[in-house]
């Protein structure tokens, strides 16, 4: 009976240590979090968690104390661990907060899609949340901003393949045109070589004829060359014209008003998003 009750003691007394143990180190953890002291917040923060890891005002606790040191991506972990576990233990006041923590987590990694969701969420508990609804918009616009430049350099991408085809077929086209002249020269040489050897007044005559064939297919060798030469250059000033129009297309799309002042409004709107911080209160 006696070891009974000294059992009992016993257990009582170490709940009673563990307890206040506990509330030692959630008062250093809310002490140092009013001081900004963040890091020392988050070692108590981390020995409660050691004691219970599944205490879901902990883990946001520490959440929001790896959010004040800008380890966002460690942050929305936490928080995403207490949405997963919570079930229905969580009150909407509880659950909205949460998000928004969560929303700001992945607008500081410009995560723009996964801070969208989160807002949407937000308002599906309160419609009228007026924070919500404005770095909604914020957000939609930034997203519409980069569904923009994905495209134009996607255009671009295509522009340039296109054009490196059009300079390849061209450069085929040009040494298939070379090929033929020299496979023409090939069977006039071997003509040539096949005929007997002609006598000496024969000989003459052909030497004449032959300088002067050899002149003619100098001539049309040299006008040859020339409309090649021609050619190449009709190429080059198709794709300096083309150049030069999808770099007027590109000025005169920098040049609107309207697009610089926007990117200069949604980059402004991004700062203020990211500056958007959580509830000061560490006690959740």
């Amino acid at each position: 009976m006696n070891n009974n009750i000294l059992i009992k003691i016993f257990f009582l007394s170490y709940m009673l240590n563990l307890q206040a143990l506990d509330l030692w180190h959630n008062f250093k953890a809310n002490y140092s979090y009013q001081k900004k002291d963040y890091a020392a917040a988050a070692k108590s923060s981390e020995k409660l968690l050691l004691e219970n890891p599944i205490d879901l005002k902990n883990l946001v606790n520490m959440g929001k104390i790896l959010y004040q040191q800008a380890r966002y991506a460690e942050a929305a972990n936490y928080f995403n661990q207490v949405l997963n576990m919570s079930g229905n233990l969580l009150n909407s006041q509880q659950e909205i907060e949460l998000l928004a923590h969560l929303a700001h987590a992945y607008a500081q990694q410009e995560k723009w899609q996964d801070a969208l969701t989160s807002y949407e969420k937000l308002l599906k508990l309160e419609p009228d949340h007026a924070q919500a609804k404005k770095n909604l918009e914020i957000i939609k616009k930034l997203l519409e901003q980069q569904k923009q430049k994905e495209q134009q350099a996607d255009q671009d991408k295509q522009a340039q393949q296109e054009q490196q085809q059009e300079q390849q077929a061209n450069q085929d086209q040009t040494d298939h045109s070379g090929q033929g002249q020299a496979s023409q020269q090939d069977t006039e040489n071997q003509e040539q070589k096949s005929k007997p050897e002609p006598s000496e007044p024969e000989k003459d005559h052909d030497s004449r004829s032959k300088s002067n064939s050899q002149d003619q297919n100098n001539s049309e060798s040299s006008s040859k060359q020339s409309q090649q030469l021609n050619k190449q250059a009709q190429v080059d000033q198709k794709i300096n014209d083309q150049l030069n129009h999808q770099e007027k297309d590109y000025l005169a799309a920098v040049a609107k008003n309207d697009q610089q002042v926007n990117a200069y409004l949604a980059q402004k709107q991004a700062q203020q998003l990211k500056g958007d911080g959580g509830d000061d209160d560490h006690n959740w």
